[in-house]
């Protein structure tokens, strides 16, 4: 499962994607640390190496953000070239490939599944953004049998089922589902669902409604996530139809909460930030992301993970004086994020419980001269590592 979140840098001038994308990544709101408290400390071990792959995106100059990684080790990016410009790419394990659209357009991936196939939005000639698949070279517009007015799509999940969103004339926004050989599902007439947070490898959707939450199946009845008093805003779901979100009260406290797939819900933690931000929850039940607290006048984040049956909630320690962001977590429990430090370069960490936080850019092997390794964006079950590094994308991958 490839879930449609964990993009550090958006697209601002795009004021429809933004509106959705953002919905499914952040939210800003009150935060917890507590259930295990700090979690004691964390003990830092030696860190694994990693072998340097540069993927070699040729005649490019700006931000380039390999966005999805799948277990076969193919990556999906896209390239900022300028306010205005963007452009795709698509890695098969041998290649870089450029993602085209129609007339040459910008087109920005979201997802890939385990058969290469990205997700995402291509922008066409008159600047409306139109959702796609993309796979071994051919790009295919998806929600093409309902009339939409702009649409994206944020997630395929492994048998090729495309989720994403759509403004639809007369009726607005809406979340879409559209699995194979099927017609497209409107989940905002079946659902009330306005924004597609998560599609897991099930065909289950969790979205935002006007009052909270939804869960949608194609085989099993709409669950309402809209209990009175508090609106609960589920952003990720696993393959057991497990669930991490936030919750907020009439009263504008918020809480960081996991939702069992028989309908228990329990909360991460009970302490207060201002901020708040849930990546992703994995197989196992494991959520990651992290918190947003006051620091020295400004603001800093703090990492976190949080597992079920007691292990409890723990913030990643991270060297002193750095602020760090959790972008992606896979099944083995294992994050990948970057740290900052006002006007230091970004660095790129992983961390687990093993081996607690590492500063990826220790123990490279094969690195070319003067690389650094600035942003992990995504992670693979078997510890590959796509990341952002000042010689373009790069793939990490572990070594004893």
């Amino acid at each position: 499962m490839v879930h449609p979140k964990n993009a550090p840098h958006r697209e601002a001038r795009r004021n429809f994607l933004v509106s959705f994308a953002g919905l499914s990544l952040l939210a800003l709101s009150g935060c917890g640390g507590g259930g295990g408290g700090d979690g004691g400390g964390i003990r830092l071990t030696t860190p694994s190496r990693y072998a340097v792959q540069v993927l070699g995106v040729a005649g490019t100059e700006g931000w380039i953000f390999p966005r999805a990684i799948n277990e076969r080790g193919q990556v999906a990016g896209y390239m900022q070239l300028s306010a205005d410009e963007l452009r795709a790419f698509h890695y098969d394990g041998n290649q870089v490939r450029n993602i085209t659209a129609p007339q040459g357009m910008e087109v920005s991936p979201r997802a890939v599944n385990e058969s290469g196939r990205v997700a995402g939005v291509y922008w066409d000639a008159g600047n409306t953004p139109r959702a796609f698949t993309w796979q071994d070279g051919v790009l295919t517009r998806v929600f093409t049998d309902l009339t939409t007015a702009e649409s994206q799509a944020l997630a395929v999940n492994v048998g090729g089922t495309v989720g994403g969103i759509a403004l639809l004339p007369g009726t607005g926004r809406a979340g879409l589902v559209a699995l194979p050989n099927q017609p497209t599902r409107n989940l905002f007439q079946e659902a009330g669902i306005l924004d597609l947070n998560d599609l897991n490898d099930r065909n289950q959707v969790v979205g935002r409604t006007v009052n909270g939450s939804a869960i949608w199946s194609p085989t099993e009845p709409v669950v309402r996530l809209e209990p009175e008093g508090q609106q609960l805003d589920a952003t990720s779901i696993n393959e057991r139809g497990e669930i991490a979100g936030v919750r907020r009260n009439a009263s504008g406290g918020v809480t960081p909460f996991f939702r069992s797939a028989s309908g228990t819900i329990e909360d991460l933690t009970t302490a207060s930030f201002p901020g708040w931000s849930l990546v992703e929850i994995n197989e196992e039940g494991q959520i990651a992301g992290y918190a947003i607290e006051p620091a020295g006048g400004g603001v800093r984040d703090r990492p976190f993970i949080w597992g079920p049956g007691g292990a409890g909630f723990r913030f990643i320690e991270v060297p002193e004086g750095r602020s760090a962001r959790v972008i992606a977590l896979n099944d083995r429990g294992q994050v990948v994020g970057y740290s900052s430090s006002g006007a230091q370069a970004d660095r790129a960490f992983t961390w687990s419980a093993q081996q607690g936080f590492v500063d990826l850019n220790r123990d490279l092997i094969d690195a070319p001269e003067g690389l650094v390794v600035l942003r992990a964006t995504a992670i693979a079950n078997d510890g590959t590592i796509a990341a952002i590094s000042n010689r373009g994308p790069v793939l990490l991958r572990p070594r004893a």
